[in-house]
């Protein structure tokens, strides 16, 4: 089994709740919620049945909403 060496930037990314994610990007805790049901959204992770996200997922998923005229 081969380990992935840790990164300082690694080792420093929090994981962020609903509710945080919410305050800090504006997608709603309803909104997150009907994406993981739906699928299309952000990438999430399941720790112990809470769902988490991290910021360079989030900040993927808006950057991949981009709409160009």
């Amino acid at each position: 089994m081969s380990s992935v060496p840790e990164t300082s930037d690694r080792k420093s990314e929090r994981v962020l709740d609903e509710k945080v994610v919410d305050a800090t990007f504006g997608l709603t805790v309803s909104k997150l919620r009907r994406y993981r049901l739906t699928g299309g959204g952000p990438i999430y992770l399941k720790i112990g049945g809470q769902i988490r996200y991290r910021p360079r997922d989030i900040e993927a998923f808006l950057e991949s909403c981009k709409v160009g005229s």
